[in-house]
């Protein structure tokens, strides 16, 4: 029996004392001998593993390439996951108004001031009615045949009536917008996530729950809109001296033009407190935090003003527009086509339009939700 080795790097037999390989000429460093037996001149092979530096670089590459056509069958095998492409804010808006456009429609019915007046007048008639008093005593009225406790019980009714129907008129109408200004703020991180959109505002709308939530954000608006309105106002009334002071003096050119910018200017500053309002508070009961009156003019100043003037202003500007030069001839067309039936939807145009402004303004907005708290 006689001991042989195989060199590896050229593959030759060469006896197992051997150090150097009388082929290739490599030094041999010998780990496992491998022995060939010559039997019947039949050769066996047991435990071969011989290693040199080549040998290492070589064994090394290989398991490089390996790993590497391994991964490359995983991804063949294994299909890349799609990302879901994202909608600009006009496709979402188009979807929102395609998947809501019933809730639109009773909204736009119950947020109606026709409605307040068509209490008005069942109070009115039903007042005359219980009371026995006709038209003819209406417009022949002397107060000192009239009953005076009459007249105050239906005075106070009338404005009881009045005031309630107009709370209920904005309380439906804060609730849709605000329920459209949450939607938009969960299809942003819907799509931020990669996950799959649901564009129903409402699954089934709660007419009482929402007339609940739409008083709760009056009071809100009431705390909101103080300091803003009064400052307008002072704003409002400076202008009108000082522009009828112009207009009535040769600069009346210079007041005219001065009287349409501030005008201009005090819509503007009332559309952004408006828009930010229902976006900011959209925000924090999104993510359950409390309103708080600092933090919502902190908000408009850092998120609407500051970083993000070009998109708040382009969005005003065109809500302006729309709003004061395109809406009227909406509302003319939409009442004269349907005859007059279209009065009981005079807010359906609202709700698109806002639609379109709040995705606009939410979708590229960069908001700081900590420093909204």
């Amino acid at each position: 029996m006689v001991g042989y080795i195989r060199c590896q790097i050229c593959n030759n037999v060469i006896p197992k004392d051997s150090n150097i390989c009388p082929f290739c000429g490599n030094e041999l460093k010998i780990i496992n001998e491998t022995l060939i037996t010559q039997d019947n001149n039949t050769q066996i092979l047991n435990n071969q593993k011989i290693e040199t530096p080549e040998l290492v670089k070589e064994n090394q590459y290989k398991n490089q390439e390996e790993i590497s056509k391994e991964n490359e069958n995983i991804n063949l095998i294994i299909p890349k996951e799609k990302k879901q492409k994202a909608p600009d804010f006009f496709e979402i808006s188009l979807e929102i108004i395609k998947n809501n456009f019933s809730p639109f429609l009773i909204f736009s019915l119950l947020s109606n001031g026709l409605i307040t007046l068509f209490l008005v007048f069942i109070i009115l008639f039903g007042f005359l009615f219980l009371g026995g008093i006709n038209f003819n005593e209406i417009i022949d009225f002397d107060l000192k045949n009239f009953k005076i406790h009459i007249l105050i019980f239906g005075s106070l009714s009338l404005l009881l009536t009045l005031l309630t129907g107009l709370t209920i008129n904005i309380a439906y109408l804060n609730d849709i917008t605000y329920n459209t200004c949450k939607k938009i703020i969960e299809i942003k991180n819907l799509i931020k996530n990669n996950n799959p959109i649901d564009y129903k505002i409402y699954k089934s709308p709660y007419l009482v729950s929402s007339l609940k939530n739409g008083v709760i954000m009056m009071w809100y608006q009431f705390l909101y809109f103080t300091i803003p309105i009064i400052s307008l106002s002072i704003l409002y009334i400076v202008n009108y001296i000082i522009s009828s002071f112009l207009i009535s003096s040769p600069l009346c050119c210079l007041g005219f033009i001065i009287n349409i910018l501030v005008n201009f200017l005090i819509f503007l500053i009332y559309t952004i407190f408006y828009l930010s309002f229902f976006i900011y508070y959209s925000l924090i009961t999104y993510n359950n935090q409390k309103f708080n009156l600092i933090e919502s003019y902190k908000f408009i100043l850092g998120n609407l003003i500051a970083k993000n003037s070009v998109s708040s202003i382009s969005a005003i500007i065109i809500y302006y527009l729309i709003s004061q030069w395109i809406l009227p001839f909406i509302y003319l067309f939409f009442i004269v086509f349907t005859l007059g039936i279209g009065l009981l939807f005079l807010n359906l145009p609202i709700f698109i339009i806002n639609t379109f402004i709040f995705s606009f303004l939410i979708l590229n907005l960069e908001y700081n939700l900590e420093s909204s708290n």
